[in-house]
C-alpha cells in the first residue's frame, strides 16, 4: 500500500475493526498483533459476512497478488470450530 493510502485509511483497533464490521470475515494485509498473535490494530483489505464469499474472494482475488494476509471473524463462532490452514 502507498504512503498516501496508509495516511488517508490509517489502521483500525480490533475494537473499531469489530463495530464497523460486525460479525463480519474481515482480511487484513497490514496488522499489529499482540504477544499472543492476536490481531490488535491493521488495515482490513476486505470484509464480508459470508464465509464461502470471503474465502472465494481471497482464494481468486487476492491471493494471487497478496503473500500475507491475516484473516478474522468479528461476530461469535457457533457450533463446530474448524481451522484449516494452508501453507506456499
Amino acid at each position: 500500500m502507498k504512503q498516501d493510502q496508509q495516511t488517508a485509511h490509517p489502521m483500525l483497533t480490533w475494537d473499531e475493526v469489530q463495530i464497523q464490521y460486525r460479525d463480519e470475515w474481515v482480511a487484513f494485509t497490514e496488522w499489529e498483533e499482540d504477544e499472543h498473535g492476536d490481531v490488535i490494530k491493521g488495515h482490513v483489505a476486505y470484509h464480508h459476512a459470508s464465509r464461502k464469499v470471503f474465502y472465494e474472494h481471497l482464494k481468486t482475488n487476492m491471493r494471487p497478488r497478496v503473500r500475507k494476509i491475516a484473516s478474522r471473524y468479528t461476530g461469535n463462532i457457533k457450533g463446530p470450530f474448524f481451522l484449516g490452514l494452508c501453507h506456499d
